[in-house]
């Protein structure tokens, strides 16, 4: 099983959102603000194991084919690519 760690202040919204009572304002700033936090959590996760799969891969056609999807993902531009 891996686990993930998550930033306190996305934490801190998570208690918040389930513990506490907020008023529907608030609720749907909350949710909002989760939302793109999580968001931004899964692009990291994402880049990580592309990342991952290029440094760790045995094979040398799959480690070149997650190299250039990690550089897809990342959007550097082909001029500045090894």
């Amino acid at each position: 099983m891996k686990y993930v760690l998550i930033e306190k202040q996305l934490f801190d919204m998570l208690i918040e959102f389930h513990l506490q009572n907020n008023t529907k304002d608030e609720f749907i700033l909350l949710n909002q603000n989760i939302a793109k936090a999580l968001e931004q959590k899964m692009k990291k996760l994402y880049y990580r194991d592309l990342y991952t799969s290029y440094k760790m891969s045995e094979d040398a056609n799959k480690r070149e084919k997650a190299r250039q999807e990690y550089l897809d993902a990342r959007w550097i531009h082909k001029d500045f690519r090894w």
